[in-house]
Protein backbone atom coordinates (compact mmCIF):
# COMPACT_ATOMS: atom_id res chain seq x y z
CA UNK A 1 0.00 0.00 0.00
CA UNK A 2 1.22 3.47 -0.90
CA UNK A 3 1.73 5.65 2.41
CA UNK A 4 3.91 8.53 0.83
CA UNK A 5 5.48 10.50 -2.54
CA UNK A 6 8.50 12.98 -1.96
CA UNK A 7 10.73 14.51 -4.11
CA UNK A 8 8.58 14.21 -7.48
CA UNK A 9 10.09 16.04 -10.86
CA UNK A 10 8.94 15.93 -13.76
CA UNK A 11 11.35 16.47 -16.68
CA UNK A 12 9.91 15.47 -19.85
CA UNK A 13 6.49 14.74 -21.16
CA UNK A 14 5.70 10.89 -21.91
CA UNK A 15 3.15 10.67 -24.93
CA UNK A 16 0.88 7.94 -25.98
CA UNK A 17 2.97 5.11 -27.78
CA UNK A 18 6.08 5.72 -25.36
CA UNK A 19 8.02 2.98 -23.83
CA UNK A 20 8.33 3.55 -20.28
CA UNK A 21 10.89 1.97 -18.13
CA UNK A 22 10.92 2.20 -14.28
CA UNK A 23 13.35 1.36 -12.18
CA UNK A 24 12.99 1.57 -7.78
CA UNK A 25 15.61 0.82 -5.54
CA UNK A 26 14.39 0.08 -1.81
CA UNK A 27 16.98 2.40 0.42
CA UNK A 28 15.35 2.18 3.43
CA UNK A 29 13.17 -0.24 5.50
CA UNK A 30 12.11 0.49 9.11
CA UNK A 31 8.87 -0.03 11.08
CA UNK A 32 7.28 -1.84 8.43
CA UNK A 33 7.88 1.26 6.03
CA UNK A 34 9.89 0.36 3.25
CA UNK A 35 11.41 3.96 1.20
CA UNK A 36 12.50 3.93 -2.41
CA UNK A 37 14.15 5.51 -5.03
CA UNK A 38 12.28 5.56 -8.32
CA UNK A 39 12.79 6.90 -11.95
CA UNK A 40 10.96 6.44 -15.00
CA UNK A 41 12.82 7.00 -18.64
CA UNK A 42 11.97 7.01 -22.25
CA UNK A 43 15.20 6.07 -24.46
CA UNK A 44 17.14 6.11 -21.88
CA UNK A 45 16.17 9.72 -20.45
CA UNK A 46 14.92 9.95 -17.33
CA UNK A 47 11.19 11.45 -17.58
CA UNK A 48 10.39 11.49 -13.80
CA UNK A 49 12.07 10.72 -10.33
CA UNK A 50 10.71 10.44 -6.85
CA UNK A 51 10.91 8.73 -3.58
CA UNK A 52 7.83 6.55 -2.59
CA UNK A 53 7.10 5.24 0.48
CA UNK A 54 4.95 1.73 0.87
CA UNK A 55 3.70 -0.79 4.03
CA UNK A 56 2.25 -4.20 3.60
CA UNK A 57 -1.25 -3.97 4.32
CA UNK A 58 -2.88 -6.74 6.84
CA UNK A 59 -3.92 -9.61 5.11
CA UNK A 60 -7.97 -9.73 5.91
Amino acid sequence: MLVGVDKVRFKRMVEPGDQLRIKAEVTAVKRGIWKFKCSAAVDEKIVTTAELMCTQKAAD
